[in-house]
């Protein structure tokens, strides 16, 4: 269901009084009423929009939500040029939701972090291999609610690596891809150097081992493009900025 678009029918009462400014990001809930059509029940969705919307419109499903209690699902839907991550649903889902729920989301974003050292002169790139996927990569992971990019990056290289870092200002490089089928994935990437001291503790749950590389071999160990170029990214910034 994710990525298809599906025709809602806007409630004809929703929160015309509240304050929202210019270009905010509202919920107004709906009903995905075609699906009764097909002999399933009209199932609620959440509509996300910048302006209020009227009457029937059709569109794109950007997450499916899942109700632990009941199994009841409901969807997230928004117009076909809207991007809006997993954070940003929670967030305004939070008062309209009870209880716990599972969600999908169309929109994946995570942030991590490379991370370097110089050792006799020579630059090499902490690689980290996921239990999961078996692929190597720089240490990263989801948004959690309440973050932003760099207090994401930070958690997640301390959870995953054990490390302490500083992000190193002024370098930001952005990775987009689609992992599977229709799911948009976004990776904001920071830099930052291997702090003096700092021992790597790689989390058993996520991590298989881990390797500090240069150049040449982190090119040949990737298995995707999108590391190759944030690592070249990297090590051009790193080259300039001397």
């Amino acid at each position: 269901m994710l990525g298809n678009y599906i025709r809602v029918t806007v409630d004809p009462v929703f929160e015309q009084g509240s304050r929202i400014a210019p270009g905010e990001l509202r919920v107004i809930n709906g009903t995905a009423g075609e699906l009764g059509s097909h002999g399933e029940p009209a199932v609620k969705a959440y509509i996300f929009s910048t302006t209020d919307m009227r009457g029937l419109m059709k569109l794109r499903v950007i997450a499916v939500i899942t109700e632990k209690a009941t199994g009841r699902i409901s969807y997230a839907v928004a117009a076909e040029r809207a991007i809006v991550y997993e954070p940003q649903i929670r967030d305004l889902l939070d008062d309209r939701i009870s209880g716990e729920y599972d969600m999908q989301c169309l929109n994946e974003k995570s942030c991590g972090a490379v991370i370097y050292r110089r050792k006799s002169g020579n630059l090499e790139f902490l690689l980290i291999k996921n239990r999961r996927g078996g692929n190597w990569g720089f240490p990263k992971g989801h948004i959690e609610r309440g973050e932003d990019e760099r207090a994401t990056a930070l958690r997640e290289v301390r959870e995953e690596t054990g490390l302490e870092i500083k992000l190193t200002e002024g370098f930001r490089s952005l990775s987009e891809y689609h992992p599977r089928g229709r799911i948009f994935k976004q990776v904001v990437f920071f830099l930052a150097e291997m702090p003096d001291g700092g021992e790597i503790v790689p989390q058993q749950s996520e991590i298989d081992r881990f390797i500090w590389a240069d150049y040449g071999l982190a090119m040949r160990t990737f298995r995707f493009n999108n590391d190759r170029n944030v690592l070249t990214q990297a090590r051009d910034w790193l080259r300039s900025s001397r």
